[in-house]
């Protein structure tokens, strides 16, 4: 089987749709020619982050902020170094802001610590302390609740970081970002589908916790998102892909775009 024939066969995702939509060629490069990515720290510092949310969540809220700071530290650490082996000169790597590749990659180390800290805060505050991890059917703390299901006519699949039991709203998806904004709602009406899928259960709101200001946006009514869009989007990915339709999307995404080196329709000046 070649490349191109295995990720025609395989189950879409949140991240795979959002790449194909704002540009069908460098989802191509990624994912069929698996050309170089230029890295960036903010990657591993977002893994990082959670996952030292996740175990500080498993410890069902007891473990120590130092054990949290080096759950953190740990994770960047392998996961830079996994990188670094890839693509040991730092001047490669993607700038945020004034920061360069070497000194983004340093001050990240540092931010990261803040970053749980500041999640940490949100449940520890006494305003939302009684915010707390859903418990599964099967009895299981609903943290990183991995899917595989059909959404219309594709299977998707991807992970939910956290379904929090609200004391007003009840139920509430909850994504966590170490980022700085998000785009929409999408992502977590794709959840509901799933969690309805998988669990039959029907939850109607979802939210971002903002870990670099430690609080989550306001929290969205997922039944206003409605189904059929979401559906109709991931069929259209699916047929696109299916079909070979790779379509270069050059602008002012080309900047950013982390295969940006080995394209050709790469916008003049970026």
């Amino acid at each position: 089987m070649t490349r191109l024939e295995e990720v025609k066969s395989n189950p879409r995702s949140w991240s795979q749709l959002s790449e194909y939509e704002r540009c069908g060629h460098a989802y191509y490069l990624n994912r069929v020619e698996r050309v170089w990515n230029r890295p960036a720290s903010w990657l591993q510092f977002g893994t990082a982050v959670h996952e030292a949310c996740e175990l500080w969540e498993r410890s069902g809220r007891t473990a120590t902020r130092a054990q949290a700071a080096e759950w953190f530290v740990s994770c960047y650490v392998r996961e830079m170094a996994k990188t670094l082996n890839e693509t040991p000169n730092l001047t490669f790597w993607e700038s945020s802001g004034p920061y360069r590749g070497e000194a983004d990659a340093v001050r990240r180390y540092h931010v990261g610590i803040e970053h749980v800290n500041r999640y940490i805060d949100f449940y520890e505050s006494p305003k939302t302390h009684d915010q707390v991890i859903w418990i599964t059917p099967e009895g299981e703390p609903a943290i990183e609740l991995e899917f595989n299901v059909p959404i219309g006519n594709v299977q998707v699949r991807g992970k939910i970081d956290a379904i929090v039991d609200h004391p007003k709203k009840g139920l509430i998806i909850r994504d966590t970002k170490s980022g700085s904004k998000v785009r929409d709602a999408s992502q977590l009406s794709v959840y509901r589908s799933a969690v309805e899928e998988l669990m039959g259960v029907d939850v109607l709101w979802g939210d971002f916790l903002m870990t670099n200001r430690g609080t989550p946006t306001r929290t969205t009514d997922l039944t206003l998102v409605p189904g059929s869009e979401i559906i109709d989007r991931f069929e259209a990915m699916d047929q696109g892909v299916k079909a070979g339709v790779f379509t270069p999307n050059p602008g002012e995404n080309c900047a950013r775009c982390s295969v940006r080196d080995s394209c050709e329709f790469r916008k003049d000046g970026e």
